[in-house]
This record gives structure tokens, C-alpha cells and sequence, in this order.
């Protein structure tokens, strides 16, 4: 078997290789590679090597392997766990949009899971948009942090963190959503593995109307991969006790304080868990 690398120019396309073996054992052969051979060829390739946004059935894909049906988060709602820790989210406003921190605010009304609390910190923006928004779901599960203004930015998210109660704690941005059985697969995980500190999970795009387009799909823990790159995404969860070891947000490394803390909890953690589902 012979593979060969062969660099044409776009005004000739056309090739033809011989091969012929030097001592005669093997019997001397040829491959032409026309026109019409090329575009199929082509073709093949771009289907092979296409990515879910330009990928006709991705969302489909995703629908049918990813998404939870009703059934299920009925399901999942009355399934009692032999541990149930309080899960505490953190959710940075920046110059939020109204419709972002309704859709936040929504997507945790509909975990499967319920022993939840979101801290809402406002880091800038008009903070009355999420204290309106507060009174219409009426949920005490979720709150926003009176933080003091004169605070740098990574002190006024380490203040939010402070006021969790949850075992487990993790911060996302407005524009994140959570899938509606992501607390509840953290859950199981925490359960499966009683020594897992830290865990994260596959990700996706998804625009206004509810379509998929850019899947993360990320592999099994690499300390070496994480050394690289901060490939763990948005959506973390650390042990509260983990968080007590290695200390919260440095601000030492503002724009770059999810990496830092992923570097150190990964080095500290007892064990860290990926769920390959796409929850974010």
C-alpha cells in the first residue's frame, strides 16, 4: 500500500503517477487523477472535514443526541439522590441585555435539579435591569449582590463567590444558558464519583431561534491539553473545600483569571471529572 502527496497547481489539475518496482516483485501500476476525479475527490473531503456550522444536519444530530426530552426531565425531577449537595452559580452582568439575564434567570427555573441558588453580581451596566427582573420571578433561589462600586472587577465577582452557600460553586456570564438537566448530570457525577472536586462539560452555539452550530466536544482530563490551552470552557464547577485550598480569582491574571483558577484547581483537585454531554 502507497499513499502519496501530490501538490497541483489550480491551472493543471490533471495528474497521472506511475509507480513501477525497481526489482519486479510487485507488478507496475498507475492512478489518474482528471478533472471530474478531482471534484468528487473534493467533494468527499469537504463533506469529511466540514464543520456543524455549514453541517445541514447537525442540529438534527444534536436534537436526537444531546437534547433531553420532557419525559426524561420528568423523569430526572423525582429521581432522589443519595447525595444532594446545594449546587451555587455566579452570574457576572457586564453590560448585560435584558433578554440575556431573563434567559439566565429561565434556564435555572428549568433544571431538573433543584437544589440551586444563582448569585447575580453586577459588574456594570444598569443594575436595575436584573433587580426588575428579580421581582417578576419571585424565585428567593436567586439574588443579586450588592457589591461595592469602587471594587476592581475581579474583586466583585470574588465577593459573589464569597456569598455562596452551595458545596459546589461556579460562575458563567449572561450569555451563557445551561441545558435543563446540566445541574442534574453535575449531580449524578458528584454521586458517581464522591471525590470529585472539579467537573466540566461539552458546549454549543446557539443562536435566537433555537438552532446549534458550533459543538465543543471536549476530551477526558488532560493536564498536559489544559497546560496548552484553558479548554474547559464556561461552565465549571469547584468543590467548595477545593476552593478553600487554592483561594478564589486572582487578580494578578485579570483577562485571563478562568485559566489561572483551572490550572490551579486541576492540580490540587482529588479528582476532576468531564461529563461529555453538552450542557452549556
Amino acid at each position: 500500500h502507497l499513499e502519496l502527496s501530490i501538490s497541483l497547481s489550480k491551472t493543471n489539475s490533471e495528474v497521472c503517477v506511475c509507480a513501477t518496482d525497481t526489482v519486479a516483485a510487485i507488478a507496475p501500476g498507475f492512478a489518474m487523477l482528471g478533472k471530474k476525479s478531482l471534484e468528487t475527490l473534493l467533494e468527499d473531503f469537504s463533506k469529511q472535514t466540514r464543520t456543524a456550522y455549514f453541517d445541514p444536519h447537525y442540529d438534527e444530530w444534536h436534537k436526537n443526541h444531546q437534547r433531553v426530552d420532557l419525559p426524561t426531565l420528568f423523569e430526572q425531577v423525582s429521581v432522589r439522590f443519595e447525595h444532594e449537595p446545594l449546587i451555587s452559580i455566579v452570574c457576572i452582568l457586564e453590560d448585560a441585555q435584558h433578554h440575556h439575564i431573563h434567559d439566565v434567570m429561565n434556564a435555572f427555573l428549568m433544571q431538573s435539579y433543584s437544589k440551586w441558588e444563582l448569585i447575580l453580581v453586577n459588574i456594570s451596566g444598569d443594575e436595575t435591569v436584573a433587580a426588575s427582573l428579580l421581582e417578576v420571578f419571585q424565585d428567593e433561589r436567586m439574588y443579586l449582590v450588592d457589591v461595592d462600586p469602587t471594587l476592581s472587577r475581579t474583586d466583585k465577582i470574588n465577593t459573589a463567590i464569597y456569598t455562596a452557600e452551595g458545596e459546589y460553586v461556579g460562575y458563567l456570564f449572561a450569555h451563557d444558558l445551561i441545558a435543563p438537566n446540566a445541574l442534574f448530570e453535575c449531580v449524578r457525577t458528584i454521586n458517581q464519583y464522591p471525590t470529585c472536586d472539579m467537573i466540566y462539560c461539552d458546549s454549543d452555539t446557539v443562536d435566537a431561534q433555537g438552532h446549534h452550530s458550533h459543538p465543543v466536544l471536549r476530551p477526558e482530563f488532560s493536564p498536559e491539553l489544559l497546560r496548552s490551552f484553558n479548554y474547559m470552557g464556561n461552565f465549571v464547577l469547584y468543590s467548595e473545600k477545593l476552593l478553600e485550598r487554592i483561594g478564589l480569582l486572582d487578580v494578578t491574571f485579570d483577562g485571563a483569571l478562568d485559566y489561572d483558577l483551572n490550572l490551579r484547581a486541576s492540580e490540587r483537585a482529588r479528582r476532576v471529572c468531564h461529563i461529555s454531554r453538552v450542557l452549556c
